[in-house]
C-alpha cells in the first residue's frame, strides 16, 4: 500500500533479517544475517541509528539472553485475545530487571509502556494522538537495541 507516510516510512527502512534458511539476498530491502544473537552483536557494533525488533520471538529471547536488548516498548491493546506465549517463559535464568521509563496513552485506546532493561531510570508519561498501525488486539511488543 502506498500513500500511508507510516507505511511508506517503514517500507522504505533498511531490515535486517535473522535467518539460516533465506537466500543471500530475499529481493527486498533487507540484509540477511547468519548466525542468530552473534550476528545482531555484530551488526550493533557497526555505526548507525538504534535498531527496532518487532514481535516477541525466540530470537528476543536469545537477545536477552546474550544482554542485546536494551530497552522494551510494549503496545497494550483494549482487547482481550487469549492465551500467547510469555515472553521471558524460556529463558535460560530469571527475567531481567525492567525499570518503566515512560508510558503513552493514544486516543485509540492503546497504552506504550516502555521498558528500559537493568536499570534503575525514571521515565515520563504523554499522552499522545492515535497510532498508524495500531491493530488487531492483544500485547505486541518491540525491543530497541543501541548500536555501541
Amino acid at each position: 500500500m502506498r500513500g500511508d507516510p507510516y507505511l511508506d516510512a517503514v517500507n522504505a527502512a533498511r531490515k535486517y533479517v535473522v535467518s539460516d534458511t533465506l537466500p543471500a539476498d530475499p529481493g527486498w530491502n533487507a540484509e540477511v544475517l547468519r548466525g542468530g544473537a552473534a550476528a545482531l552483536a555484530d551488526l550493533r557494533r557497526r555505526p548507525g541509528r538504534p535498531l527496532v525488533k518487532y514481535g516477541t520471538t525466540r530470537l528476543t529471547r536469545a537477545l536477552l539472553e546474550h544482554g542485546l536488548i536494551d530497552e522494551f516498548q510494549f503496545s497494550v491493546l483494549p482487547v482481550r485475545v487469549g492465551a500467547g506465549r510469555h515472553l521471558f517463559a524460556d529463558l535460560d535464568g530469571p527475567a531481567p530487571p525492567l525499570t518503566l521509563t515512560g508510558t503513552r496513552a493514544l486516543r485509540s485506546g492503546m497504552v506504550v509502556l516502555t521498558y528500559s532493561v537493568g536499570t534503575t531510570s525514571v521515565g515520563t508519561t504523554s499522552v499522545g494522538t492515535t497510532s498508524a498501525g495500531a491493530s488487531s488486539g492483544g500485547p505486541t511488543g518491540q525491543a530497541s537495541v543501541r548500536r555501541r
